[in-house]
């Protein structure tokens, strides 16, 4: 029988990354130095996966399990939405 499911509800952190503008607030939400920066404006992080881009406008979320990854904006407005953060 085929039946249909909903995803749960998933609370995360993230923060925008916006280049040169926010990388050392980028850099403390990680917790550690990223591998390195790239043209000045790539970050590359360690992720579950290897070694992982963020561009510039991408969204850096921390996981439920901890790790970090990076979505694109569209992608990020797809799976999240801003909760009340008062």
């Amino acid at each position: 029988m085929v039946k249909k499911y909903k995803a749960r509800p998933l609370v995360v952190e993230a923060m925008q990354y916006l280049g040169p503008e926010n990388k050392d607030k980028v850099i403390e939400f990680l917790g550690y130095d990223p591998l390195y920066l790239r043209k000045g404006v790539e970050l590359w992080m360690n992720t579950v996966d290897g070694p992982t881009r963020a561009k510039v406008s991408d969204w850096v979320v921390k996981e439920s399990d901890g790790s970090y990854l990076p979505y694109n904006e569209e992608m990020f407005n797809t799976l999240y939405e801003e909760l009340d953060n008062d």
